[in-house]
């Protein structure tokens, strides 16, 4: 049960570290992660948890996400922004 999302930038010459790391991001394992079609900072992840997250990449050292939904009580395996 990792909880971590990582985003590698292929167009790093430096390919073995994660660009952008949130530690901690759900309670549980983080089934799929979704870029916004709109806004490339925005990113949305759902979880074993039940909760829907939409992350701000300007502001992942805060490790706190803009929104946080817990409204499901099953697993999210599905998500578009």
């Amino acid at each position: 049960m990792d909880r971590t999302i990582r985003v590698c930038d292929i167009r790093q010459n430096v390919r073995n570290k994660a660009a952008v790391t949130i530690n901690k991001a759900h309670d549980s394992d983080v089934n799929v992660i979704h870029w916004n079609s709109y806004s490339s900072n925005l990113l949305s992840s759902g979880g074993d948890d039940g909760a829907f997250k939409v992350w701000d990449l300007r502001y992942v050292s805060k490790n706190t996400p803009l929104t946080d939904i817990m409204w499901h009580t099953k697993a999210i395996t599905s998500i578009q922004m």
